[in-house]
Protein backbone atom coordinates (compact mmCIF):
# COMPACT_ATOMS: atom_id res chain seq x y z
CA UNK A 1 0.00 0.00 0.00
CA UNK A 2 1.24 3.04 -0.57
CA UNK A 3 0.36 6.56 0.97
CA UNK A 4 1.02 9.83 -0.31
CA UNK A 5 2.15 12.53 2.39
CA UNK A 6 -0.60 16.02 1.98
CA UNK A 7 0.89 18.94 3.67
CA UNK A 8 -2.04 21.08 4.89
CA UNK A 9 -1.83 24.59 3.86
CA UNK A 10 -1.43 26.32 7.59
CA UNK A 11 2.02 23.91 7.79
CA UNK A 12 1.70 20.68 10.71
CA UNK A 13 -1.11 18.76 12.39
CA UNK A 14 -0.75 17.38 15.10
CA UNK A 15 -1.68 13.72 15.11
CA UNK A 16 -2.80 10.87 17.79
CA UNK A 17 -1.61 7.34 17.39
CA UNK A 18 -1.73 4.33 19.60
CA UNK A 19 1.31 2.52 19.88
CA UNK A 20 1.40 -0.81 21.78
CA UNK A 21 -1.88 -0.04 23.19
CA UNK A 22 -0.68 3.28 24.40
CA UNK A 23 -1.71 6.79 22.99
CA UNK A 24 1.16 8.98 21.63
CA UNK A 25 0.45 12.77 20.39
CA UNK A 26 3.07 13.94 17.74
CA UNK A 27 3.26 17.56 16.29
CA UNK A 28 2.66 15.86 12.60
CA UNK A 29 2.85 12.96 10.78
CA UNK A 30 6.12 11.14 10.34
CA UNK A 31 7.86 8.61 8.73
CA UNK A 32 8.42 5.03 10.66
CA UNK A 33 12.24 5.65 10.68
CA UNK A 34 11.41 9.53 12.38
CA UNK A 35 8.80 7.27 14.66
CA UNK A 36 11.82 5.17 15.93
CA UNK A 37 14.06 8.33 16.34
CA UNK A 38 11.58 10.13 18.20
CA UNK A 39 10.99 6.85 20.70
CA UNK A 40 15.20 6.52 20.65
CA UNK A 41 14.60 2.34 19.16
CA UNK A 42 16.66 0.83 16.70
CA UNK A 43 15.60 -1.03 13.63
CA UNK A 44 17.50 -4.44 14.54
CA UNK A 45 15.13 -7.14 15.93
CA UNK A 46 12.11 -4.38 15.30
CA UNK A 47 8.84 -5.69 13.34
CA UNK A 48 6.32 -3.41 12.89
CA UNK A 49 2.88 -3.75 12.04
CA UNK A 50 0.42 -0.41 10.82
CA UNK A 51 -3.70 -1.30 11.32
CA UNK A 52 -2.60 -5.28 11.06
CA UNK A 53 -0.07 -4.48 7.92
CA UNK A 54 3.35 -5.89 8.72
CA UNK A 55 5.83 -3.09 7.08
CA UNK A 56 9.11 -3.93 5.51
CA UNK A 57 11.91 -2.88 6.88
CA UNK A 58 12.80 -1.20 3.39
CA UNK A 59 9.68 0.55 3.78
CA UNK A 60 10.54 2.76 6.97
CA UNK A 61 11.67 5.61 5.50
CA UNK A 62 8.93 5.81 2.88
CA UNK A 63 6.22 4.68 4.85
CA UNK A 64 4.33 7.27 6.96
CA UNK A 65 2.25 7.63 10.72
CA UNK A 66 -1.10 8.99 10.24
CA UNK A 67 -3.47 10.30 12.79
CA UNK A 68 -5.40 7.37 14.59
CA UNK A 69 -3.01 4.81 12.85
CA UNK A 70 -2.61 1.77 15.01
CA UNK A 71 1.17 0.63 15.64
CA UNK A 72 2.16 -2.63 17.10
CA UNK A 73 6.23 -3.15 17.83
CA UNK A 74 7.52 -6.71 18.68
CA UNK A 75 10.94 -6.70 19.70
CA UNK A 76 12.47 -9.96 19.27
CA UNK A 77 15.07 -10.98 22.25
CA UNK A 78 18.12 -13.76 22.15
CA UNK A 79 18.20 -15.98 25.03
CA UNK A 80 17.98 -19.11 25.98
Amino acid sequence: MNLIRVMPAEGKMPITVTINNQSHTFSDSLPIQKLLEELKLTQRSLAIAINQEIIPRSEFEKRWIQDRDIVEMIQAVGGG
